[in-house]
């Protein structure tokens, strides 16, 4: 579950300016959103047995998402070096509501290239098409009405998409891993290089 401790927030925006989020407000200190950010990162470090990484997840479009994202990226990569930094990072719709997203977009992807061990790209146009999808899939709706969907449809699919890479992977663990297995112990071969089809 989510501890409250670890929800922090600010009382403004950046302004959709990627400096302005990646430098901070002038005279922010010791109480900024990024050393509060940090210190709860320690804090989930001290927390955990062995420290591995971090998946850090923002956007790429506003200030705070792109600036402070990747500053806060950088921060991570200073204080563990050791440990793996995964970026999800969604890119913004190719058009719109903010003239400066794509310099955003760019300053942030170059500053991430720098720091994180990888970055999972996904772009708001590709989830919205793919929630639209599904949402009217087998549906008719009237005929001229605009398709809708929701934000929470759109956050499921990247979800969908991230469980599968960040979970475990079912066939490892079902009786049929454990079946060919056994048929194939004297071969080298990768679960993953069996294919769809069943062997025998």
């Amino acid at each position: 579950s989510l501890r409250e401790s670890n929800v922090i927030a600010g009382q403004g925006g950046r302004g959709s300016n990627w400096a302005y989020g990646y430098h901070g407000q002038r005279g922010e200190g010791e109480r900024g959103l990024l050393q509060r950010a940090m210190e709860s990162v320690r804090l989930e470090a001290e927390r955990s047995d062995c420290y591995c990484g971090t998946v850090l997840f923002h956007s790429l479009s506003g200030g705070t998402g792109a600036g402070l994202g990747a500053r806060l990226c950088e921060k991570i990569r200073e204080e563990f070096p050791a440990g793996h930094i995964l970026s999800v990072s969604v890119a913004p719709h190719q058009s719109g509501e903010s003239p400066l997203q794509h310099y955003n977009t760019l300053l942030s992807l170059a500053a991430l290239h720098s720091s994180a061990d990888g970055l999972l790209l996904f772009h708001n146009d590709e989830a919205l098409s793919q929630a639209l999808a599904v949402q009217t899939r087998g549906r008719a709706g009237p005929p001229g009405a605009p398709a809708q969907t929701s934000l929470a449809a759109m956050n499921l699919h990247i979800s969908s998409c991230l469980g599968g890479l960040l979970l475990p992977v079912h066939s490892l663990t079902t009786a049929r891993y454990l079946t060919n297995r056994r048929q194939h112990r004297a071969s080298e071969e990768k679960p993953w290089d069996w294919g769809g089809g069943d062997r025998g």
